[in-house]
């Protein structure tokens, strides 16, 4: 990648989060994002 596109790529935004299913090994979390654009991203 070069210098300018590391500048570029902005965080996605967590808006909301929640365990989806956890037992003794494992912990799966969903989380709901928006993107720098604008865009909602759903589990």
């Amino acid at each position: 990648m070069t210098r300018k596109m590391l500048d570029t790529i902005l965080p996605w935004q967590v808006v909301t989060s929640s365990v989806t299913y956890e037992d003794r090994w494992l912990r799966i979390r969903s989380d709901h994002c928006l993107t720098p654009r604008g865009v909602h991203v759903n589990p």
